[in-house]
């Protein structure tokens, strides 16, 4: 339901490419194409609820990649590796520490004034290092914990690098092999793992433990 949004976001970048409308509105920056058409057709009050809806669709991501971060840095970091016994007004405190700290980045990024298409590809590129690891984690029980943590690590290591070199260089080619390998990596890395993969099974109706190899 998400791809409602940019796709129909990317219809008002469509409209001011249309060659009646291309010599009349001045695209600069493509990164600014929606509020430029959105300012050239309907009145500014338009554009002022435009900004409003932008920051709004931001802040929604903002405050769950907050959530997410003060959970994981909390839970699976600082619980589980420095303070076992850690109460909850301790876990507390040390998940705004990490909300802070991710505000800090994120703040110093912005600061740098990145293209936002560069961005987006890079982030791009580092969610679908974990696109099949999860998929096939949800639906696929020969995929362990060791194979999808190797699937993701890989492809960070290897499409990630690329992804931002491409994207800063402007190469095209480079910017579409970053995208593929980070999917395929982390594809062709959960195959083997699941295939390697020695799984116990209980059967219930003889009353015995198997092993079994290969595809269930």
């Amino acid at each position: 339901m998400f791809g409602l949004v940019p796709i129909t976001l990317s219809f008002l970048g469509f409209v001011a490419a249309n060659p009646q409308f291309a010599s009349v509105i001045e695209v600069a920056d493509p990164q600014m194409v929606g509020p430029l058409t959105i300012g050239y057709f309907l009145p500014k009050a338009a554009l002022v609820l435009f900004v409003f809806m932008a920051f709004a669709g931001l802040s929604s991501t903002l405050d769950s990649a907050y959530c997410a971060i003060s959970s994981l840095g909390t839970m699976d970091i600082y619980k589980k590796y420095f303070n076992r016994k850690a109460d909850d007004k301790k876990l507390l405190s040390v998940s705004r520490k990490f909300m802070l700290s991710m505000a800090v980045i994120g703040t110093g990024i912005a600061l740098m004034q990145p293209q936002l298409l560069w961005v987006f590809l890079i982030y791009g590129a580092m969610a679908s290092a974990a696109f099949f690891p999860t998929i096939l984690s949800l639906f696929w029980s020969r995929l362990n914990s060791i194979g999808a943590f190797c699937a993701i690590t890989f492809s960070l290591l290897i499409g990630l690098p690329i992804s931002i070199y491409a994207n800063i260089t402007g190469n095209v080619n480079l910017i579409v092999l970053s995208a593929v390998s980070s999917v395929g990596i982390g594809l062709i890395i959960c195959l083997i793992s699941g295939f390697m993969n020695k799984k116990s099974v209980y059967d219930f109706k003889n009353n015995e433990a198997k092993v079994f190899v290969g595809v269930e």
